[in-house]
């Protein structure tokens, strides 16, 4: 294990010449080396590159690096390298920090291992079998939801890390038997070594099943059981997207809670319309849905429909702030299914629910590598996973029909189109014109407003035009009314 640092004159990608202008047999033969080695490149904190020519005609790239060992990641896993201010040579120093990452206030999650335990599963559905709580379809769920955390974190700190425990002691029992003549064995050692064998390999499932959900790598199957990979990947996420500073327009901040202060004021001007106006469509001609089509908006929920909808939900993608994921919600279907059916009914029929279902965090999503600037992230939103699959339910019986009034000319977002044929014709355009010299002007639009920024009484006004309202409300009042916002990460 160890770690390599130098003036490598080389990049790893295009990307990290500000021209662009690469060899690319050269990035391949650097990339192919570091390969061989086992060593690992870190994100770079603080600033894009590394080099600068300090002319008129700058040219910048990012040829300095430390590498890394997998051996010493595993062990120091919070290992950055960070850009300081450079006094006078033409390369940034670089300083190789292992500092522990503060996240702040950890939130409740649940663990994918956990359901695999049959401990764990009797506890489940005997805690929420045994609960009785008075209110509203809403409420209760709610309630039993919040109930349940409370008594899954006392079993984690009971039981839960005493069955993560043993690993090591295993591994000491097996070499022990090991080292010994096979022949020598007894039966009862035999049938020791056999049974702890199988003891490390149900712990070593349960641990890549718990690394697996933390990397969130979506093309490995459930059962592969590459533990260091998992581990790796889930490191390297830690490291991608811990960030110590921004820039906000001139001004550079630092440390958690002035980022999350600045962030928020920073999105709420971006989101805020200080002079509302649109145009009046009252004279013109919309498509409308039919009346069959109405009814089956309006129609009660039913299992098989909830169940499908469940089913395309990914069980090991983010937790929702009460800290339950999908993949809960699936394997305990049949203990808290009747909750969740009364609680869909009760809300087809009162278009209400309780303001803690749709809590909800707001998270930073980087767009790209080398972060720097407030506008190198887009606002997603973590919500509750009873709150996303009735959201779900209504935005499957919207698709069926988004098609018949949605323009024919928009290619994006609707089942059974796709943007590529947008790509498709421009394509046959700018040939056509090109071919026959004809003079033409192309003009490409940024659509980040029309899809980031989002009037609600406008999408009201232009649903009624289409004959969804007041079918329209539910789904309205699913999507923005009554949001509890927190800032996460």
């Amino acid at each position: 294990m160890g770690i390599v640092g130098a003036d490598f004159n080389m990049v790893l990608k295009s990307s990290e010449r500000s021209s662009g202008s690469t060899n690319s047999k050269d990035i391949d033969d650097f990339s192919t080396l570091i390969d061989s080695m086992d060593l690992n490149d870190l994100p770079l904190m603080g600033g894009r590159w590394t080099w600068n020519n300090l002319r008129e005609h700058s040219s910048s790239s990012r040829i300095d690096r430390f590498l890394i060992t997998t051996n010493l990641l595993a062990i120091l896993p919070n290992l950055n390298q960070k850009l300081l201010a450079r006094p006078t040579s033409d390369h940034f120093p670089i300083l190789l920090v292992s500092d522990g990452i503060q996240w702040g206030p950890v939130p409740f999650r649940i663990d994918n291992k956990w359901l695999e335990l049959d401990s764990f599963r009797k506890m489940v559905a005997d805690t929420w079998n045994k609960m009785s709580i008075k209110g509203t379809s809403s409420y209760r769920i709610a309630t039993k939801l919040k109930n349940l955390k409370a008594v899954i974190k006392t079993w984690v700190k009971e039981t839960g890390r005493k069955k993560e425990e043993g690993i090591n002691d295993i591994l000491v029992e097996i070499d022990d038997l090991d080292k010994k003549d096979h022949s020598m064995l007894s039966t009862d050692e035999r049938e020791k070594r056999k049974n702890l064998k199988l003891m490390l390999a149900n712990k070593l499932h349960l641990e890549a099943i718990s690394w697996k959900q933390k990397g969130r790598e979506k093309w490995i199957k459930d059962g592969d059981r590459n533990l260091k990979y998992f581990y790796m990947l889930a490191n390297h996420r830690r490291r991608i997207n811990f960030v110590e500073e921004l820039t906000f327009v001139n001004n550079r901040i630092k440390g958690n809670e002035a980022l999350r202060k600045s962030t928020k004021i920073h999105f709420q001007k971006s989101y805020t319309e200080q002079h509302e106006q649109r145009p009046n469509l009252d004279n013109l001609s919309f498509s409308n849905i039919s009346e069959q089509e109405k009814e089956q908006l309006e129609g009660k929920f039913t299992e098989n429909e909830i169940l499908d909808c469940l089913r395309e939900c990914d069980g090991d993608k983010a937790p929702s702030p009460d800290g339950f994921n999908f993949k809960f919600i699936q394997t305990f279907w049949g203990t808290i299914k009747g909750d969740i059916l009364e609680f869909l009914n009760d809300f087809h029929n009162h278009n209400t629910f309780v303001r803690s279902l749709n809590s909800t965090f707001l998270v930073m999503i980087p767009k790209h590598a080398n972060l720097g600037k407030i506008n190198d992230f887009r606002p997603i939103s973590l919500i509750g996973c009873i709150y996303k699959l009735l959201s779900k339910v209504l935005a499957k019986r919207l698709s069926k029909v988004l098609d018949k009034i949605i323009s024919e000319y928009q290619h994006a977002f609707v089942y059974g189109r796709q943007i590529y044929d947008a790509i498709l014709t421009a394509n046959e355009i700018v040939d056509e014109t090109t071919r026959h010299n004809k003079r033409g002007a192309l003009c490409k639009l940024d659509m980040e407003k029309v899809f980031d920024h989002v009037n609600w009484n406008f999408i009201d006004y232009i649903a009624s035009k289409n004959g969804f309202w007041p079918e329209m409300e539910k789904l309205d009042k699913i999507l923005h009314h009554n949001l509890q916002f927190r800032g996460y990460g």
